[in-house]
């Protein structure tokens, strides 16, 4: 089927890859992508910014998200124990 796509002139490049291009040949080297520490997706920072902070930071925001959704899970765990009482 890639052979085929391609030789029919469809854009068979994946459209993250197209952002990722079109970000790097308008920004240059004042960008820096590297894949995230969840595995899922990619980050864009500032090329000034060290990697290292960029990684703690996300794990810091990563930390926060968890504890806001353990948070809303136990509210939402004590409504409805609530609503049957």
């Amino acid at each position: 089927l890639h052979d085929i796509g391609k030789e029919k002139g469809y854009d068979l490049e994946p459209s993250t890859q197209k952002l990722e291009a079109k970000l790097v040949k308008h920004f240059g080297d004042q960008i820096a992508i590297t894949s995230s520490i969840t595995g899922q997706g990619m980050i864009l920072y500032s090329s000034s910014i060290d990697v290292e902070e960029v990684v703690r930071k996300q794990q810091v925001g990563k930390t926060h998200a968890d504890t806001q959704l353990k948070t809303i899970a136990f509210k939402l765990r004590e409504a409805v124990f609530n609503a049957e009482n």
